[in-house]
């Protein structure tokens, strides 16, 4: 991962300095691969971050944000015995109050609505320039779904496509692709020229087209629907 200042995620596993973050959040950090899991943590903890626990596998995973309720677990997905979304979805079905974001190499659009679909609230890939991964990391954090920009412009449908299958109206659908671009309320309306309370509005409305009961889930069902725009 390559910041604007040249500073980067070597090939090695090395990883630099990215922007420090306004606030400290506790985390756990989850990949078998040794070095880059050290180099992310004091990439991170060069931040202001503090890093309470780590796991190399899935199985440890669970354990380790059982322990750390509190914290947002930065998951990998590719791992022996237990992987990644197996791991997320045991940890979120023990407890859904704990945040995970997925942090890997995989950029298929089938691994981002797996990770969704059992309840990651981040998505990031490894390419993703550090400062990213920071901002999406605060920004789940606050409760927002966050998901790297290289993963939401992936595979975008034209706003011909979205007439043909959206059960959405145009201003909903440009609510749900500012949710995707990890916007919260404040800043959707203030984007759009609306207010907070019409963006609660439109999102209720979402929820009922789409059957389901929040973010997380509407995001889901139109990746799969083909019907986020985002330009």
């Amino acid at each position: 991962m390559t910041t604007g200042d040249g500073r980067h995620y070597g090939d090695g596993g090395e990883i630099m300095s990215a922007t420090t973050s306004p606030r400290s959040i506790d985390l756990v950090l989850v990949d078998d691969h040794t070095i880059f899991r050290s180099a992310l943590r004091r990439v991170l903890e060069d931040t202001g971050h503090r890093v309470v626990g780590e796991a190399a596998n899935g199985a440890d995973a669970i354990d380790e944000a059982l322990r750390h309720r509190s914290a947002i677990v930065v998951m990998d997905v590719s791992m022996p015995g237990v992987d990644g979304i197996e791991a997320t979805r045991s940890i979120v079905d023990a407890d859904s109050r704990i945040k995970v974001l997925v942090l890997t190499m995989h950029s298929e659009r089938r691994v981002l609505e797996d990770a969704l679909r059992v309840g990651a609230r981040g998505y990031c890939t490894k390419s993703s320039a550090p400062d990213e991964l920071v901002s999406l990391i605060g920004r789940v954090a606050a409760g927002d779904v966050a998901i790297s920009a290289d993963m939401i412009a992936r595979d975008t449908p034209t706003r011909a496509d979205d007439a043909r299958t959206s059960p959405l109206s145009d201003r909903e659908v440009e609510v749900l692709a500012l949710v995707a671009r990890g916007l919260d309320n404040t800043d959707i309306a203030a984007a759009l020229f609306i207010s907070a309370r019409t963006v609660k509005n439109h999102l209720s409305s979402i929820y009922s087209k789409l059957d389901v009961d929040d973010k997380t889930k509407a995001l889901v069902k139109a990746l799969r629907l083909g019907i986020v725009e985002i330009e």
